[in-house]
């Protein structure tokens, strides 16, 4: 007589729906596309008017995802300030030339790296804009007090030296120069859109704007 080996009954746990917790598969990689599309979409449409369900949907996760790896969008907001903005910006501020003595080698410096920087990461030059330097952005406190201020003060004080040591012009304000200089290298990046159709630009080469500012840096302050 042929014995039928036992039928094996499905386990209960099997047929359970999974929790909600840890992603199966996947995780970092979920996280780190969820940084990118807050990137982008921030800088696209500004904090406010960006949901957790339009970020999710540019990721193309749940919702829910964001809530589990972030908790809430302002700890998004500062996740993405600490692993994406500071990082860029620690790196950009450790060139060396950026410690020089020498004016003319560290504005070469700063406009090189800053914006080969921003001309890397899209996204940087309009979040800039919108969330820093508009009234009412959600980023200003957290970049100007805590990122951008160490780096101009001491962008300044290097340019105050050299003036001091009649190697910049006298009647040239550092702080200002230091203003002026990132505004040549923050707005053409930021308004590129507008102006890539009022001349009909379809390209732009990274040197070609660097070289510009240069160019404008070079004969517009007389360095000696």
């Amino acid at each position: 007589m042929k014995v039928e080996p036992p039928v094996k009954k499905r386990s209960a746990q099997k047929d359970r729906p999974r929790r909600p917790g840890r992603p199966k598969a996947d995780t970092g990689d979920q996280r780190l596309r969820l940084l990118d599309s807050a990137a982008t979409l921030f800088g696209q449409h500004g904090i406010a008017a960006t949901s957790i369900a339009a970020i999710a949907r540019d990721a193309k996760v749940t919702p829910a995802l964001v809530h589990y790896y972030f908790g809430s969008r302002d700890a998004l907001v500062d996740a993405l300030v600490e692993e994406r903005i500071r990082p860029l910006i620690d790196t950009a501020t450790a060139t060396p030339d950026l410690a020089s003595g020498d004016p003319r080698t560290l504005l070469h410096a700063f406009v090189t790296t800053f914006a080969t920087l921003m001309m890397a990461h899209p996204w940087l030059p309009p979040l800039y804009v919108r969330e820093v330097l508009s009234e009412g952005g959600q980023l200003r406190e957290r970049i100007i007090g805590g990122i951008a201020m160490p780096v101009a003060k001491r962008l300044a004080a290097a340019l105050a030296g050299a003036r001091k040591q009649k190697r910049l012009p006298s009647d040239l304000d550092p702080r200002l120069l230091v203003v002026s200089v990132m505004a040549l290298v923050l707005f053409p990046l930021a308004a590129m859109p507008i102006w890539k159709r009022v001349f009909n630009v379809s390209t732009l080469r990274p040197r070609q704007l660097i070289d510009h500012t240069l160019a404008l840096i070079d004969h517009g302050i007389a360095l000696p």
